[in-house]
């Protein structure tokens, strides 16, 4: 049997229902040949013409796996996305549905230690650092049940004085 969108030829007069009855019989192509004369007649005359284009096609319909394949396996596993650079490249792309379905951009946590500010002095140094007039990010920290939440403290940052914690409390500044 041929396959005309691969241009592989098969054997003329033999098609799908015929091949797959003649490889159940006998397993391959060459147990075919081998074993021609249990073919019957016309078919054994069809084969037996066209032995050598039924060879070519089933070397045409074999996938080679023996090919020299240079790939470094660590490359295909799998990562985190690079989650800025996707939204950036989605943005241009004008991806709006793939856009919302990015989780939030939240700023990684724990890349540098933070400064605990228990005393007044150590707040005061921490805010001499900062220049004047920018923004200060400022968090409270603590727990929020009912009926009163508990102040811990407060987390501060600014990009170039890092990240500080200033607890609340009797020992704190």
């Amino acid at each position: 049997m041929g396959d005309s969108i691969d241009n592989i030829p098969g054997v003329p007069g033999v098609g799908e229902k015929t091949a797959v009855k003649l490889l159940a019989q006998f397993g391959t192509v060459d147990r075919l040949y081998e074993n021609l004369a249990l073919v019957p007649g016309k078919l054994r005359e069809t084969l037996a013409a066209h032995r050598k284009q039924a060879l070519l096609s089933r070397e045409l319909a074999t996938v080679s796996r023996q090919v020299p394949i240079d790939f470094d396996l660590e490359a295909f596993r799998l990562r985190e996305p690079d989650w800025p650079r996707l939204r950036a490249l989605w943005m241009e792309m004008e991806f709006t549905r793939l856009l919302k379905e990015l989780p939030a951009q939240t700023v990684e946590a724990g890349r540098e230690p933070v400064a605990t500010l228990a005393t007044e002095g150590a707040l005061r140094d921490y805010l001499s650092r900062l220049p004047p007039a920018e923004p200060l990010a400022v968090d409270w920290a603590g727990e929020s049940r009912p009926p009163e939440p508990e102040l811990q403290g407060l987390g501060l940052f600014h990009p170039e004085a890092g990240g500080a914690f200033v607890p609340q409390g009797p020992e704190a500044a």
